[in-house]
């Protein structure tokens, strides 16, 4: 819990307050910023050695190689997945490998319900499907891994963010749990990973972009 806490307030963080738990990261993030050359810098430079005897020291398998021959894939407007809302608003994400398709399946699964938020038993509702609409999300993750090795997994990041999929999954969401056979996907428990970071940033227009970078297992 320390990281929750400003050491100058001795109070959880507030809006506005500066968090400087991260320190490292926020060096390597401003060097980046004001390298004149940030892409050499991380896949070439000094940076990318340092992060492979990191890797090596603690069991990783990255090499130098793996950095400098490293390529951006620009996929085309086609893969990209959407997800319209009621509301007006559009989420969009990366295709597989990216993990965006579970969480805007979720979303949307959600969108189809309504509750009144002053209500303890739409409260109680409201946190009830969100669980189990993440049991279905999340069990279509063993799907998603790279197109490259992994077929189909593009139009099975569309449908599942569809709303017909998502009328699907409402109907099978009762007042109670169920076992994990019930959800579908993998009956295997994936290892523990580590790692997650996550960055959020919204304009003034009210955009949002929101990017989390971990080893999707």
């Amino acid at each position: 819990m320390r990281q929750f806490l400003n050491p100058v307030t001795g109070s959880v963080y507030r809006v506005g307050d500066q968090i400087r738990t991260r320190t490292a990261l926020f060096r390597t993030l401003r060097h980046l910023a004001n390298s004149s050359d940030p892409i050499r810098d991380f896949y070439h430079g000094e940076m990318a050695h340092e992060m492979v005897r990191e890797f090596k020291q603690f069991g990783g398998i990255l090499t130098e190689a793996d950095f400098s021959e490293y390529r951006s894939i620009l996929v085309p407007h086609s893969e990209v997945v959407y997800t319209n809302l009621r509301d007006g608003r559009v989420i969009c994400g990366p295709p597989p490998p990216s993990g965006s398709a579970v969480a805007q399946a979720i979303l949307n699964i959600m969108d189809g319900y309504e509750y009144n938020m002053k209500s303890f038993q739409d409260i109680a509702r409201f946190h009830h499907h969100f669980i189990e609409s993440s049991k279905f999300a999340y069990a279509t993750r063993t799907w998603l891994g790279d197109p490259a090795f992994t077929e189909n997994a593009t139009a099975i990041a569309h449908n599942i963010t569809s709303k017909k999929w998502a009328e699907w999954v409402r109907s099978k969401i009762t007042d109670e749990t169920h076992p994990d056979e019930y959800y579908g996907g993998s009956l295997e428990a994936p290892a523990d990973d580590h790692g997650t970071t996550h960055i959020a940033v919204i304009d003034s227009q009210g955009n949002a972009v929101s990017v989390t970078s971990t080893i999707n297992l």
